[in-house]
């Protein structure tokens, strides 16, 4: 799959601000979202979920990792977005 120093550069919003991210090509999306919710504070790590910002939810793929997603075409622009938790009803 990936070697080397090769890692996966991934942004991701919230709220209007943006971060981005140099990771292992083995991070889940879980640990992406964990990241990225601590990052932009409490509120975004309760109560967020991450997208893609091509509408894809990443709620069913949160064991999959960033290498996996490249390799299935899932996100491939790498761009995320972490949204406000809206409970089904």
């Amino acid at each position: 799959m990936n070697t080397g120093n090769d890692l996966a550069k991934v942004s991701v919003s919230s709220a209007g601000a943006r971060q981005e991210y140099s990771l292992p090509w083995e991070t889940t999306v879980a640990d992406l979202q964990r990241l990225a919710g601590e990052r932009f504070g409490a509120e975004a790590a309760t109560g967020a979920e991450l997208w893609c910002t091509d509408g894809t939810s990443m709620a069913t793929k949160l064991e999959r990792t960033l290498g996996e997603l490249k390799d299935r075409l899932i996100c491939p622009r790498r761009e995320f977005e972490l949204r406000p938790h809206r409970p089904r009803r």
